[in-house]
């Protein structure tokens, strides 16, 4: 299922007519810190220190989570 954050009123009906669902900022917020608290914890449990992980993404994908890192969180 996909989910979308966003005001743009066309995109909006594309995803919903597609199933998929529109959240809110704050739904997208809370969902975005709920998974970065719970892959913390994985780490921590797992004693994982090294983000191995991202490296199965290309540069592109990662500049945009750094730049939605930045909208979100001002960083």
């Amino acid at each position: 299922m996909v989910s979308v954050g966003t005001d743009d009123t066309l995109i909006q009906k594309l995803v919903t007519q597609r199933g998929g669902i529109v959240l809110t900022a704050k739904e997208l917020l809370y969902r975005y810190e709920n998974l970065k608290n719970k892959s913390n914890r994985y780490e921590t449990k797992n004693r994982i220190t090294n983000k191995s992980y991202f490296n199965t993404l290309d540069d592109k994908t990662l500049n945009q989570l750094d730049e939605i890192e930045k909208k979100l969180f001002g960083k």
